[in-house]
């Protein structure tokens, strides 16, 4: 990669870096938004997917939001990843990440631990909100994918599912 491809590329990678917000809490403490998080949305249009996938595997957690029927890409995802041992424990329910995700794939670094993740989707102001729940486990050095399905009329969809399935992250080339 030359430096005008590595300047693009980290230009692209700051471009991507969405709406997220990372929360912590300590024992017994109220939870507080972290300034940065270490998490990408991204994946409108295949230079967004291709500087994702360079950077993916500095992630432990990728999400990717799909339409049910046709498997075509969804922006626009609310996210929020619950750490279910914090919530247990301390009965707290802030989320350790919250974002609106700005394309269809979001990449974020969660420690190892069990994370409930929920997505929220609305197609537009006519449409009701759907809200998906998924439970993942990450182990040490552990990286988890999933693929969460809304039902959307065609109007919504950005990209088809044959475009998906050739440009996943981790798809041959």
């Amino acid at each position: 990669m030359d430096s005008d491809q590595l300047l693009r590329a980290s230009i692209a990678s700051i471009a991507l870096a969405g709406t997220c917000q990372l929360s912590y809490a300590a024992e017994g403490a109220a939870a507080l938004p972290a300034p940065e998080t270490r998490c990408l949305s991204g994946g409108v249009g295949e230079t967004e997917r291709n500087t994702l996938r360079q950077q993916q595997e500095r992630y432990s957690f990728w999400l990717t939001t799909a339409a049910r029927q046709s498997g075509a890409y969804l922006s626009g995802a609310r996210v929020q990843i619950f750490d279910t041992a914090t919530t247990a424990k301390n009965n707290d329910t802030s989320p350790v990440l919250a974002c609106t995700m700005d394309g269809p794939w979001l990449l974020a670094a969660l420690a190892p631990g069990r994370y409930q993740v929920e997505a929220r989707y609305r197609e537009s102001d006519t449409y009701l909100e759907q809200i998906m729940k998924k439970t993942i486990t990450i182990g040490k050095n552990g990286r988890q994918q999933m693929v969460m399905y809304f039902d959307v009329s065609d109007a919504d969809v950005i990209d088809s599912r044959l475009e998906q399935e050739r440009t996943a992250p981790g798809a041959k080339k």
